[in-house]
């Protein structure tokens, strides 16, 4: 047990030096960790309590905040938070009593590391906020985060915030995944593994995105003319394929896109199949998320 417990220590420690986030994730309060390991699961059923899980989705935390204050520079559009992971630990902190002064509050941590308070905003009060509802808000994380990544508004990948439940195995998180060029999510059951339709929020796509002002029409147009190039290029390539074959019927063509051409999910390819998939015009019950920011900077 003594060397168990050393050993996540050593991963912990070796955790935080890798994390691009390392300084705020080494200062974070010293009993966040034993009060999260105590009360998390009392909200958030069958959460691990070791603390690999816990710097990871703490690390989590960390890409939200940096998230708000991002956005904040260009607008300061509420965001959503996608992981329920991150959150058992957002929770936990603002339940931190603060009794301990030696604790560090979460609003004095977050203007010291990211230069602003960052308010925790419950889904349901988000939604009645003239600002914009959660779906809404969860788009401006996606795109925002996205760019923290130094990837393009509309790159065909989800960000690590968006799949940090689905790489915990998070109980009753959100698995987030690419299906071709769209971001869909499904739920999880109390053992982490996702089940049931997944749901394609409309405001992830690229259309939606310039309709809130997320992105410009000459970004949607550069998006447009890549996958047209990319669709053509596909068939392109799929015709040279088969004019080289010595198929005697149309049947085998088809058999070939059925069984050779078809793609796991993330694939473009227009032979893979949707499977479940659910419309993708539905937004889901929560949105894939179940607390956000107003980004304020009081």
């Amino acid at each position: 047990m003594a060397l168990k417990s050393w050993l996540q220590q050593l991963a912990y420690r070796r955790f935080i030096r890798r994390s691009p986030y390392r300084k705020a994730l080494s200062e974070l309060p010293a009993s966040l960790l034993p009060h999260w390991q105590a009360h998390a699961k009392d909200e958030f059923t069958g959460i691990p309590d070791d603390a690999i899980f816990f710097i990871r989705a703490a690390e989590g935390l960390m890409m939200f905040f940096n998230c708000v204050k991002q956005s904040q520079k260009v607008g300061g559009r509420p965001c959503a938070l996608p992981s329920k992971a991150a959150d058992s630990v957002w929770h936990a902190w603002i339940d931190l009593p603060q009794a301990r002064f030696s604790d560090v509050d979460v609003d004095s941590f977050c203007q010291k590391h990211f230069g602003m308070t960052i308010p925790h905003i419950a889904a349901a009060q988000l939604d009645t906020e003239a600002k914009g509802t959660m779906a809404v808000a969860l788009a401006v994380s996606l795109v925002q985060l996205r760019r923290n990544e130094g990837k393009d508004a509309l790159s065909p990948t989800a960000p690590a915030l968006f799949t940090l439940d689905k790489r915990l195995k998070m109980p009753r998180g959100y698995s987030y995944r690419m299906t071709g060029d769209k971001l869909g999510f499904q739920s999880m059951s109390l053992l982490g593994q996702a089940y049931g339709a997944t749901v394609f929020p409309s405001t992830f796509m690229p259309t939606e995105l310039l309709a809130i002002g997320l992105i410009t029409a000459p970004m949607l147009e550069h998006y447009q003319r890549k996958q047209a190039a990319q669709l053509a290029a596909h068939h392109n390539d799929t015709g040279s394929s088969l004019s080289s074959t010595t198929s005697t019927t149309s049947s085998s063509s088809d058999t070939d896109c059925d069984s050779g051409s078809r793609t796991d999910a993330g694939s473009s390819d227009n032979c893979s199949d949707s499977g479940s998939s659910a419309d993708s015009s539905s937004s889901g019950s929560s949105c894939g998320s179940s607390c956000g920011s107003s980004c304020s900077s009081s």
